[in-house]
């Protein structure tokens, strides 16, 4: 492995959630592919919902039943 990694985080100051792929294995074929991502993710009652769905070429988050969705493609190492 190469260190690879794709990392989702919750930022509680700004309410804003993020997938960060910028060592998410293969990126470097084109400038803007690698990135973290953001969304508005409102906080309730203290709690935010997230649903994480993972196969072996994608990352799909849900946030709050649907309140907020990033969708990222992946290359990892096999």
């Amino acid at each position: 492995m190469n260190n690879e990694e794709t990392c989702i985080g919750y930022d509680v100051s700004e309410e804003e959630w993020f997938v960060d792929r910028t060592k998410s294995g293969v990126v470097q074929f084109n400038d803007s592919f690698a990135g973290k991502h953001t969304g508005k993710l409102t906080i309730s009652d203290n709690k935010v919902k997230m649903h994480f769905f993972v196969d072996w070429s994608s990352v799909e988050v849900f946030g709050n039943n649907g309140e907020s969705v990033i969708t990222e493609l992946i290359f990892p190492d096999d």
